[in-house]
């Protein structure tokens, strides 16, 4: 597994042709400050994701099990804590697991559906505690929990955890029956999910060889309730996340895909998503240089909206052409000049087609598991029609393109 980590953790040594490209909005007035903000962060968004579905695909074909794969189960807000950890370790990042959420995975593994329960257990303790006016519970405390975690067990660990807002009101435990009561029936709720949790790993366990292996292509009912339950939120996260943080698991440790997204020490990776440059008179522009490979889809989705713009001008161009009043002809010959120069743009940008295809389309297409070629397929279909609908939304246009 190390040997194929580093294989695919290496993929942005190669293909880093970047492409610089303006986007002009056809408003005749400049965006507000909001509208700009919102443009950068939708751009920014799609753009890292691309850049993670295509990591993701390029592991789980070079030898990655797509059950290493998780994800942060809150959408990120600081980037922080995350340009910092390439790497995180769940017994001395137990801060920022609480932050953001521990993770939704497709592992079928007890062990990491476990951390998952117990770190959400930690934030259920830490509302009740912050409901009674209390402090939240300490990482110095939580970490010893952790480090026994294996030799325990789970029951064991929930129910320590569960003693330590007892152990911080000692003094005044009287005082909170009813946080006590709260604390108690939630245990024994966790303890209880647990077991369903340890009961459907079993079934799900056979039913993802099978899934890999394409030996299954109608789950049953009982099945498909197990993928709704287990493995739809990982992809269900990706898309509703701005910036879902993507870990491959080994052990206890959980390398981040794609960190150099937020460290602006990587300023010069051949990744990195750079705005050199926004002008905010009419029309606004926007100035980026960047990854050609994960442009590709803009590009490609920008094409789609040529085509189609030119079809709607040759449809008109037929009707102008059955009248043959002077006004008509002068209509014609405009019609054709639009006709021409999107024809020219379509000529100038379809040169990226082939860097879609070979890069994006490819590697998931290249996915040997029916299953999770479609889950995949889907991620970049939604994120197509996110970039057509910011183009949209925002009037953009593409000119000027040019590789670096």
């Amino acid at each position: 597994m190390e040997k194929n980590f580093q294989n695919m953790m290496n993929k942005n040594t190669r293909n880093g042709k970047r492409v610089n490209i303006k986007l002009v909005t056809s408003q005749l007035y400049p965006f507000s400050s909001i509208d700009l903000t919102t443009l950068l962060t939708k751009l920014s968004s799609l753009y890292y994701k691309t850049d993670l579905l295509i990591s993701m695909a390029h592991s789980v074909n070079n030898g990655i099990d797509v059950q290493e794969l998780n994800i942060l189960s809150r959408s990120l807000r600081n980037t922080s804590s995350i340009s910092r950890n390439k790497l995180i370790d769940v017994y001395k990042d137990v801060d920022l697991l609480i932050r953001h959420g521990f993770m939704q995975t497709l592992s079928t593994k007890t062990l990491q559906h476990e951390f998952s329960l117990f770190f959400e257990s930690i934030k259920d303790i830490n509302n009740s505690m912050s409901k009674n006016g209390l402090s939240k519970l300490r990482t110095d405390d939580i970490k010893p929990i952790l480090i026994n975690f294996k030799n325990n067990g789970f029951d064991k660990s929930i129910t320590d955890l569960y003693s330590l807002p007892k152990k911080n009101i000692y003094d005044k435990i009287g005082e909170y029956p009813f946080l006590i009561k709260e604390l108690e029936n939630s245990l024994e709720r966790v303890k209880s999910f647990h077991k369903s949790i340890v009961s459907d790993l079993k079934i799900l366990e056979d039913l993802n060889k099978l899934l890999i292996c394409n030996q299954k292509t109608q789950p049953d009912k009982i099945e498909r309730k197990l993928i709704g339950k287990y493995i739809d939120p990982f992809f269900d996260n990706f898309c509703n996340c701005n910036f879902p943080i993507i870990m491959l698991n080994k052990d206890t440790n959980y390398h981040v895909l794609c960190h150099y997204h937020f460290d602006d020490k990587y300023y010069d990776h051949p990744f990195y998503f750079d705005i050199k440059e926004v002008s905010h008179n009419s029309p606004t522009l926007i100035d980026i240089v960047s990854a050609a490979v994960n442009m590709a889809p803009l590009i490609a989705v920008y094409i789609i909206i040529l085509k189609t713009r030119k079809l709607q001008l040759e449809n008109q161009l037929t009707k102008a052409s059955l009248d043959k009043l002077a006004e008509k002809q002068k209509q014609k010959r405009e019609i054709l000049q639009q006709i021409n120069l999107i024809s020219k743009l379509i000529n100038e940008y379809s040169a990226f087609q082939g860097v879609y295809d070979k890069n994006i389309v490819a590697q998931i297409n290249n996915i040997k598991s029916d299953f999770y070629r479609k889950k995949f397929n889907n991620l970049l279909k939604i994120l197509l029609a996110d970039y057509e609908k910011a183009l949209k939304e925002f009037d953009l246009e593409l000119r000027g393109m040019s590789l670096e």
